[in-house]
């Protein structure tokens, strides 16, 4: 497996939400509430400023973009106009936190608390018309979500349970069924997560320095070090969804640990890992 190498100068607080679409790798830094786009041809970076955290830039399906800014899901149009679709709490200390779209479009987004303390978190549905459906509360720290449509599956990490949990999809491809899939040997806890085309399921370990990989059974078959100790998300991207890209974190870092830990909170990718899947926007 090739190395990790970093790709820009970007240095997040807290990377996050990598994701390919339009020829770019978009990614977010939450808690600098900035959101970043990557040209890997050039090495350009464009970046904007959000007015609250940021965690989540998607496609939409007609063209602008979807984003989950605070606890607001909202909708940007391509000239720039803006609008909340819909506001998934109404508490001031919670967030939105990771998300995706699953294989009909509809958008599944987490909440946490901000401090990322205690058990009130929901991972919710988002439907194209704005109708929100809680599929799971009691959440702690929600994060990676995927879809595998040919097993009929969602992939799904709550962080604070250090396991990788997959629900089945029934016939209308909604999740029905949560079970155990896979568990993280601690000190690292799981984070975000994508799937590949084989099936496999590549997981961020974060306070592990690396992102695993999966079967589709839940045996661990690859590691995939990262010179970053907070690693929080995988995706693939380039023009043949080939590369690894991969976010990391330098959050509550003293000067010792920054000094150890020089590359923290940048963008890395992985030349030729494995071949993922185009991602699917959001119908809304």
């Amino acid at each position: 497996m090739p190395s990790a190498v970093p790709v820009t100068d970007v240095q997040a607080v807290l990377g996050e939400g990598p994701r390919w679409f339009g020829g770019r790798l978009h990614w977010v830094d939450i808690v600098g509430r900035r959101h970043h786009a990557l040209l890997p041809s050039t090495g350009e970076v464009s970046s904007e400023s959000l007015p609250d955290t940021v965690s989540l830039v998607l496609p939409r399906a007609g063209g602008g973009l979807v984003l989950a800014v605070g606890s607001a899901i909202v909708l940007r149009d391509d000239d720039g106009s803006e609008r909340t679709l819909a506001r998934l709490s109404d508490d001031p200390e919670h967030r939105c936190n990771d998300g995706t779209c699953d294989p009909q479009g509809r958008l599944y987004v987490g909440t946490m608390r901000r401090d990322g303390q205690g058990r009130e978190g929901r991972l919710c549905r988002i439907d194209p018309d704005g109708a929100v459906t809680v599929v799971a509360d009691g959440v702690g720290i929600s994060n990676g979500i995927a879809f595998d449509a040919g097993r009929r599956r969602m992939y799904y990490v709550d962080t604070v349970t250090g396991s990788v949990d997959v629900w089945d999809l029934d016939d209308d491809g909604l999740p029905n069924d949560r079970r155990w899939f896979a568990d993280i040997d601690g000190p690292a806890v799981p984070d975000g997560l994508v799937l590949d085309a084989g099936g496999a399921v590549w997981v961020a370990l974060h306070e592990g320095g690396a992102v695993a990989r999966f079967d589709d059974a839940g045996n661990r078959i690859d590691t995939v070090p990262v010179p970053a100790g907070q690693v929080t998300a995988p995706m693939f991207g380039g023009d043949d969804l080939t590369d690894l890209y991969i976010t990391t974190a330098r959050e509550d870092f003293d000067d010792e640990r920054a000094e150890q830990e020089p590359l923290a909170g940048r963008l890395f990718v992985v030349a030729g890992a494995g071949r993922g899947v185009p991602l699917t926007p959001f119908a809304g």
